[in-house]
């Protein structure tokens, strides 16, 4: 199984965050548990949640899913993600440019 990078965590979710997403910061956090080997999983506040990229590896797999989700949510009837906003790379998360938080 592939390694999961440890010091993705609530901390380092929160300041990512507070530095790209101000308006979010107010909104609570939690760990979604468990979490899978692609992503790591948040929730914000009550309506939102957000993956970030495990390992470099995985961060082209979150784009495709919201271009995926865009083509086919329309021909679906049952509820599913809309896709809110993505985020860049940081200092903190130091993934490609393809690596993003994904606000589901």
């Amino acid at each position: 199984m592939p390694s999961i990078t440890p010091d993705i965590n609530t901390s380092l979710f929160e300041q990512l965050i507070k530095a790209q997403f101000p308006s979010s910061a107010h909104l609570s956090v939690s760990e979604v548990i468990p979490n899978g080997w692609d992503n790591r999983t948040f929730r914000l506040g009550d309506e939102m949640s957000v993956r970030l990229s495990s390992i470099e590896r995985y961060s082209p797999q979150i784009l495709k899913e919201e271009r995926w989700l865009l083509v086919l949510a329309p021909h679906n009837s049952s509820r599913h993600p809309e896709f809110y906003a993505g985020s860049r790379a940081s200092t903190k998360y130091l993934h490609t440019s393809q690596s993003r938080l994904s606000f589901m």
